[in-house]
């Protein structure tokens, strides 16, 4: 029996895998934050400016409207001066009463059940 997991995440990632994206011929995406439906690889990944390895504090804002089912992430990040900057952009369009089932627990802040209306 196969047992197929649906889930949606927002990934954090400090490390490239094989399965994460590769921008512009075979440069790949290190540090990056990608949105993931039901599978380890991204349908849609940003540069992430994490500075994780100089002690940076980032934050994340993660939104979705359920009326244009758009999910989107924001986040910040460092420049090359070590100054804090927002980043934005990373936007994905997915029906989430499709993609997951009717519960869900959220493990970003705990066991917790939401129900998708």
């Amino acid at each position: 029996m196969v047992v197929t997991s649906r889930f949606v995440a927002v990934e954090f990632d400090t490390f490239w895998n094989s399965w994460d994206a590769i921008v512009g011929g075979n440069v790949s995406i290190a540090d990056h934050v990608g949105i993931s439906i039901s599978s380890l690889t991204s349908v849609r990944s940003q540069i992430w400016l994490s500075n994780i390895t100089g002690e940076g504090v980032c934050q994340a804002w993660i939104t979705y409207d359920s009326v244009s089912n758009n999910l989107n992430v924001s986040f910040t990040g460092f420049d090359w001066n070590n100054t804090a900057v927002h980043q934005d952009g990373l936007v994905y369009s997915v029906d989430l009463r499709k993609e997951l089932p009717e519960w869900v627990i959220s493990t970003a802040t705990g066991i917790c059940s939401k129900r998708i209306t």
